[in-house]
């Protein structure tokens, strides 16, 4: 079976208040954990506007040198048509997120918008990239079974400034 060829004709459900399209990104070299099958969808809104604003949660990591990371959830905010829709929350999306054990870091309170770093809180071009582990469709994996897209073990988000074209990451989740 073509994992790949799935996963992007089966895009997982924190992408259903968005249209999507397959998409690459030449070069964007990816964290995660090294599996091969890496979904990567280009988002769009429902009135069709391909430009967001990126809302989530700053918080600095004390376990990695107190870098500053963009939390979930993430909900993008169209430049077109104003709407807001929630894309991500750890908590319910993704392997441990769809167990009910999210193992990532998790913000709450007022979230802020994700700013280019030479331009400042600008829209962005949104491309979300999902890795998945090639065990999905063993036969021991019956829990997995008709959700597999759901069940990816790495999320990363990146955005292409709509003022200077600077391709940004905005952010990436370990999700098992």
């Amino acid at each position: 079976m073509d994992q790949l060829n799935y996963h992007l004709q089966h895009p997982p459900r924190c992408l259903a208040n968005f249209l999507v399209e397959p998409a690459t990104l030449p070069g964007v070299v990816f964290d995660g954990h090294g599996e091969p099958t890496n979904a990567i969808f280009k988002l769009k809104c429902i009135c069709d506007a391909s430009k967001f604003f990126v809302r989530g949660y700053h918080s600095r990591n004390p376990d990695f040198n107190n870098v500053s990371v963009f939390l979930s959830p993430i909900a993008l905010h169209c430049a077109s048509c104003g709407r807001v829709a929630e894309l991500i929350d750890t908590e319910v999306h993704g392997h441990d997120g769809e167990q009910g054990a999210s193992c990532t870091m998790h913000g709450d309170g007022e979230r802020g918008y994700f700013s280019c770093p030479d331009c400042g809180p600008q829209p962005f071009i949104i491309f979300a990239r999902f890795e998945y582990p090639d065990d999905l469709f063993d036969e021991e994996c019956d829990l997995y079974r008709g959700r597999e897209s759901d069940f990816f073990t790495w999320f990363s988000l990146r955005g292409v400034c709509a003022n200077c074209d600077q391709l940004c990451d905005i952010t990436d989740f370990e999700c098992a």
